[in-house]
């Protein structure tokens, strides 16, 4: 019996050091920057993990699809809009404490990615 306990502490041992090993190796996901794009009658801000100029593209495209979309559309809530192969759900929001809406865009798959559209 005393023979055994050293062998099931080597397994353990394996066992943790593996376990420890893939926990390390995770990827961490890249913090949310908050970028200003820009004026399209409406300032634009973007929310995003990628750089600078893509989330600025992206947001200025998400931004004129959802003015054009707001303009047609027959008040539905949310507004859906498609750009660059991705859908983005759209609508007025007032936040606590603002006197005015804002137009935001949340990306459907990734809702870490923002549009805002100030006046």
């Amino acid at each position: 019996m005393i023979t055994m306990q050293p062998v099931i502490a080597v397994v353990m041992a394996a066992a943790f050091a593996t376990t420890a090993t893939s926990a390390a190796a995770a990827p961490v996901p890249e913090p949310a920057r908050e970028y200003e794009c820009g004026n399209i009658g409406l300032g634009v801000t973007a929310t995003s993990t990628d750089d600078q100029n893509t989330a600025c593209n992206t947001a200025m495209g998400v931004g004129s699809a959802y003015i054009r979309q707001a303009a047609t559309s027959d008040g539905e809530v949310p507004t859906v809009v498609k750009v660059g192969g991705s859908t983005w759900n759209c609508q007025d929001v007032q936040e606590f404490g603002d006197v005015n809406p804002h137009g935001q865009c949340v990306k459907a798959d990734e809702v870490t990615e923002t549009v805002k559209l100030f006046s």
